[in-house]
């Protein structure tokens, strides 16, 4: 969790996905909500759309 704190979640994903190319941007808001310490389910609507975004450029 502390790496994890460090890098961010898009960073994160980044490295996953250049590893895994397979994962998914689910992966990056289950993430993002343990960053926030929320579930995913609580994540904001604009936020998941933005995080999709970055997804989608990788």
């Amino acid at each position: 969790m502390e790496e994890l704190r460090k890098i961010g979640s898009k960073e994160a994903v980044f490295r996953l996905k250049a590893q895994y190319p397979s994962t998914c941007v689910v992966i990056l808001y289950h993430l993002e909500a343990a960053l926030r310490g929320i579930e995913i389910k609580a994540l904001d609507f604009s936020l998941k759309t933005e995080l999709k975004e970055f997804f989608n450029q990788l």
